[in-house]
């Protein structure tokens, strides 16, 4: 007699959590994409936080630093529009619990904030215009960890022209004369 309660409990707190959890999302939809993130995050944080306090202290490891290694040398060096730099990341101490970095392009001195684009499902730069950039990576859980790099991006230049008659044999000399035309195609390389 005693257990008759339990059932019409549990099916009325399942329905007050349904349309708890409807009334949310409705809500939520109704935000903008901007603010919603930005509300969706400070939730986050605060349910982060509150986790923290009251999980297992020697459990999370929190990250010290941070390293990014490129695939090759950028001190210095030039890129050119259409290359890509693959890089790796390494935390420390290598088990740390929060792992999160945010990239941004900082002050383009073109002004221009498509000098590159980043890549982070594949760990890839792409430089796609002219200028100059700087690459600014910060710990989402330590924002004092933060790490700045510099990349100069050039056009490609053409080192060589090709001329092709039509069928595709390389002329070093052509001659016509008056009145005369010839089809010809071009490759600028590389």
């Amino acid at each position: 007699m005693k257990t008759k309660w339990i059932k019409p409990f549990i099916k009325w707190s399942f329905l007050a959590l349904f349309l708890t959890f409807g009334t949310v999302i409705m809500v939520e939809s109704g935000i903008d994409g901007t603010n919603s993130g930005k509300q969706s995050d400070a939730v986050t944080d605060q349910v982060q936080d509150i986790i923290d306090k009251n999980y297992d202290k020697d459990a999370l490891r929190e990250i010290k630093d941070f390293d990014i290694d490129f695939a090759r040398p950028i001190e210095g060096e030039t890129f050119y529009v259409g290359e890509s730099l693959s890089y790796s990341i390494s935390f420390s101490p290598l088990d740390t619990t929060y792992k999160t970095l945010d990239f941004e392009v900082l002050n383009n001195e073109t002004s221009d904030q498509d000098v590159l684009e980043i890549r982070e499902e594949r760990q890839e730069i792409l430089f796609k215009k002219r200028g100059i950039a700087t690459l600014s990576v910060k710990s989402q859980r330590n924002p004092s960890l933060k790490k700045l790099f510099k990349f100069q991006v050039e056009n490609v230049l053409a080192t060589s022209l090709e001329l092709q008659d039509e069928n595709g044999n390389e002329l070093k000399k052509l001659s016509l004369g008056t009145g005369d035309s010839q089809t010809i195609f071009t490759s600028i390389l590389p």
